[in-house]
């Protein structure tokens, strides 16, 4: 009998509680597969994420028993960051993914993306069934966080037919070096990465995903579509600067 993989969801979040909670953090316990870790780290964030998972755990007590949930925090502060030159996130990241996981697939997730219910799922089959492949990514629905509050209404809107299109990285930062795509679209093989050693940038990180995947690209080709309808990308006006407006409406 074919033994079902591990995986690894590392969720960063930045001082967007609500969101993380309503969307990120709840797909992944609405997932219809089980076999998951789910670890939580700051990117320089004043936000506790003992205190998120404790409150949301709180409130949604139907979920206990349901996966494994850690939380790391970086001690570090957005002014350090800055000062710095570069968040701390990537050493934290490879840091949870050789020495506090055995996992079989890793991913990304962004506090204000979410997880398809059927993705985990799926995930795991295609990397069954495709042992030569190392590193993939997958389909999204493309939504805006100010229509929607929380993983349910998502769940009820119409899921594209075919690859979105968005430039998601249309904000003038590097784009990804394998395909134009978010950060949280690829997965890939735990082992390979450790093996390879095809780790995050640190202990500065700066183009976390851009890094990463020109990493991946060099040392393993082209990524490839496994044409899963996975996540839904959050997309509105303020993508990567202040968010104030997201700030006011999703955090009150």
């Amino acid at each position: 009998m074919i033994k079902d993989l591990k995986i690894e969801i590392l969720l960063f979040y930045y001082d967007r509680p609500k969101m993380a909670s309503n969307f990120a953090i709840a797909s992944v316990f609405e997932s219809h597969y089980t076999n998951w870790e789910l670890t939580l780290i700051d990117d320089s964030s004043n936000q506790d994420g003992e205190k998120i998972v404790k409150e949301f755990k709180e409130k949604n007590p139907h979920y206990n028993g349901r996966g494994k949930v850690k939380v790391i925090a970086t001690g570090d502060s957005l002014e350090e960051k800055e000062k710095r030159g570069g968040s701390l996130f990537g050493s934290f990241a490879n840091t949870a993914i050789e020495k506090h996981s055995n996992a079989d697939i890793c991913l990304m997730l962004c506090d204000d993306d979410a997880l398809h219910k059927n993705y985990l799922k799926e995930l795991n089959s295609y990397y069954l069934e495709n042992s030569e492949v190392i590193y993939s990514y997958c389909r999204v629905a493309i939504y805006n966080p100010l229509d929607h509050e929380n993983i349910f209404e998502l769940q009820k809107i119409h899921l594209l037919d075919e690859p979105s299109e968005h430039p998601l990285n249309a904000s003038g930062s590097i784009p990804n070096a394998c395909c134009l795509v978010d950060a949280s679209q690829v997965s890939w093989r735990r082992d390979s990465f450790l093996k390879d050693k095809i780790f995050f940038d640190f202990p500065l990180t700066s183009n976390l995903d851009a890094d990463l995947y020109q990493k991946m690209s060099d040392k393993w080709g082209d990524c490839k579509e496994n044409k899963i309808l996975g996540q839904y990308k959050a997309v509105f006006t303020d993508q990567l600067g202040s968010r104030d407006q997201i700030y006011k409406i999703l955090e009150t």
